[in-house]
């Protein structure tokens, strides 16, 4: 289970690093308001 998640996820590295990148951005944006 977590081997396919994984390889999903190094599939998807650019897409995983945008969400991860928004999630970051959006949790800074939430601490400094």
């Amino acid at each position: 289970m977590l081997l396919l998640i994984f390889l999903f996820a190094a599939c998807n590295w650019q897409l995983m690093t945008y969400f991860v990148v928004d999630v970051l951005g959006s949790s800074s944006t939430l601490a400094l308001s």
